[in-house]
């Protein structure tokens, strides 16, 4: 049994390949890079709507809608979608909504989604979340070192970031 097990992994990894499925795909990190490029090139037209709607306010909104209301951006992404970058259904589940959380002066925003892979893999996570930041203008893997973004109880609509106190 440990040895079928052992030839099995061996075999595995030592043909490249990470994902108990092999999947058809020759490398599965880079269909992971390209499944969160894909879904960060949903979001860029929100990124520039919330640029054009702060010049033109002098603050960012406080809900994603505010841009559609403004015509600044026909509608918001839909981020929630279980279709892959390479329109296929089951490689993707879990998929939320578009996040977005801005402080109560409205200075600073932070986008997020979350989503996970189907497929089981041995040396790579299935769950991931990505967070746009404002201040620093770049995508960041969601961690400890962002404030959370709350899901959203309808699309656009996550309420202001928490104060300091």
């Amino acid at each position: 049994m440990r040895r079928t097990l052992l030839v099995c992994v061996t075999v595995l990894v030592g043909c490249g390949c990470t994902c108990t499925g092999c999947l058809g795909c020759k490398d599965v990190g880079e269909y992971r890079r390209n499944e969160h490029k894909a879904r960060q090139e949903k979001v860029k037209p929100v990124i520039d709507a919330l640029e054009k709607y702060k010049v033109a306010h002098g603050k960012y909104p406080q809900k994603l809608d505010e841009l559609v209301s403004a015509g600044l951006i026909d509608a918001i992404p839909d981020l929630a979608d279980n279709t892959d970058h390479q329109g296929r259904p089951g490689r993707i589940k879990d998929a939320q909504r578009l996040g977005y959380l801005t402080d109560s002066e409205g200075g600073e925003y932070y986008l997020g989604f979350r989503f996970v892979f189907a497929e089981r893999e041995i040396l790579l996570p299935s769950e991931f979340a990505w967070q746009y930041n404002s201040k620093r203008k770049s995508w960041e893997p969601g961690g400890r070192s962002l404030p959370p973004l709350v899901p959203p109880t309808r699309r656009g609509d996550t309420g202001p970031l928490p104060t300091k106190q």
